[in-house]
């Protein structure tokens, strides 16, 4: 099963123009979009998020993310988002989250990562989910420029990083359970258009679905037989239960 995911934050939709703009952002991306999660700046920050129950069993959860620029509103969301968000299910959260966590996340300007109270709450929030990022440090690329917009409205097709006051940073991401993340899935951020000075980025994730018996759904897992330890104390259980299931089957007779 394929999962493509495509986040893309947005100046506005008001316009058929603008709807149509990104109509056409969104046909060019292959392979075929199954989940768009777009942020509308000028509305107001939040998130949504579904439940997605497969046949296989997996039951997943997706997050639709759109932080303030704030750094003790999104301490606050982080927080809700913990305590609101089921943790047995498969999480992906994909949005604009309106920070960097390290500094190699920004070009020009001063990069200021999320520290204290946000990053301790961002931090807790992550790990409870297990949530990792999508993109590998040899893909990074960033997804936010200052003057992306203006640049595309200027026909300028090769902006420098050095014109001045010029900042990007990387603040649209996808982060994803490992299930997500066992088999083959890559990451990208694709072309853009003037509609807005972010970038879409997309993630595509191959899951297998779990596979049965014809003749019986019981398969064994023998990932612990890998492991000596762990192999000595089955062992040792074995022999107890062997031992206990004759000493069962020994008739005794009262003298």
């Amino acid at each position: 099963m394929k999962l493509v995911i495509c986040t893309y934050n947005v100046r506005g939709l008001c316009s058929r123009t603008a709807r149509t703009k990104l109509r056409n952002v969104i046909t060019d991306i292959k392979p075929a979009l199954n989940i768009l999660a777009i942020q509308e700046h000028k509305l107001w920050e939040g998130g949504l998020w579904i439940h997605i129950d497969l046949p296989d069993g997996l039951k997943i959860g997706l997050a639709a993310v759109y932080a303030s620029h704030t750094p003790a509103e999104r301490a606050n969301l982080w927080e809700r988002m913990e305590f609101t968000l089921d943790g047995s299910r498969r999480w992906l959260l994909a949005g604009d989250f309106n920070m960097i966590t390290s500094t190699h996340d920004q070009i020009g300007g001063t990069p200021r990562p999320i520290s204290g109270e946000e990053n301790t709450k961002w931090t807790s929030f992550i790990r409870f989910l297990d949530a990792k990022d999508t993109f590998r440090p040899k893909d990074g690329a960033l997804t936010w420029d200052n003057r992306r917009h203006l640049l595309l409205s200027q026909q300028q097709s090769t902006p420098t990083v050095t014109d001045g006051g010029r900042i990007l940073k990387r603040l649209d991401r996808i982060y994803a359970d490992p299930v997500f993340l066992q088999h083959s899935y890559s990451s990208t951020i694709t072309a853009g258009s003037e509609l807005s000075d972010h970038l879409p980025v997309i993630s595509t994730f191959h899951l297998r679905p779990a596979t049965r018996s014809k003749r019986s759904s019981y398969r064994m897992n023998t990932a612990a037989l890998r492991d000596p330890i762990l192999k000595n104390q089955l062992s040792s259980l074995w022999g107890k239960w062997q031992k206990t299931n004759e000493d069962l089957q020994t008739p005794r007779y009262k003298v």
